[in-house]
């Protein structure tokens, strides 16, 4: 009985230390990346919510969307694999942002040479909420939020915020997708 308790607070402890270093090894801080603002694309005042701090928001002259950018620095450490810290760190964020439980697979890994291609990234995920119930989502029947990472860069946040399911479908859609890339 001892040994198994001893196992078990062994486990707990590694598993809490791990939580402790993946949770430090990115912070809310801007870092450099390239932003490419297509002409549809105005840069609006930027407000903070409660669930995520934004860095940067656009949006087009009839508030079909809007864009907003959030950015999380990658701090000193991590070792070459931090794909668990990086989940450990974004869950939370989807979770806030979608203003209720989600299942885990809502989550889907974004193919690892699409985003080194289109980003210049390492890899990433991607979420579709439908009916946000957060001050994030207000105002939004839809987001679909992209989670980019960069190792020694950090991560980039971009949240589609929209109401007509057919914009996905827009040429505008597709360039606010791609209007940013990590730098080198």
């Amino acid at each position: 009985m001892k040994k198994v308790f001893v196992g078990i607070l062994a486990l707990f402890v590694t598993v809490s230390a791990t939580a402790i270093i993946a949770g430090s090894l990115f912070s809310p801080q801007p870092f450099d990346i390239d932003l490419i603002q297509h002409p549809h694309m105005l840069s609006i005042s930027t407000q903070q919510f409660p669930e995520i701090k934004v860095d940067y928001t656009f949006s087009d002259t009839k508030n079909n969307y809007q864009l907003r950018y959030s950015l999380f620095k990658q701090n000193e450490g991590g070792g070459e694999d931090i794909r668990m810290p990086f989940s450990m760190y974004t869950l939370p964020i989807i979770l806030n942002i979608s203003g209720e439980e989600m299942n885990n697979g809502n989550v889907n890994r974004l193919n690892d040479n699409d985003v080194k291609n289109e980003v210049n990234g390492d890899f990433g995920t991607t979420v579709y909420i439908e009916r946000p119930k957060s001050e994030f989502g207000k105002g939004y029947r839809y987001i679909m939020i992209n989670f980019y990472c960069k190792k020694n860069h950090g991560i980039v946040v971009q949240s589609i915020l929209f109401n007509n399911a057919n914009f996905v479908k827009s040429e505008n859609f597709n360039d606010i997708l791609h209007s940013f890339k990590f730098k080198d």
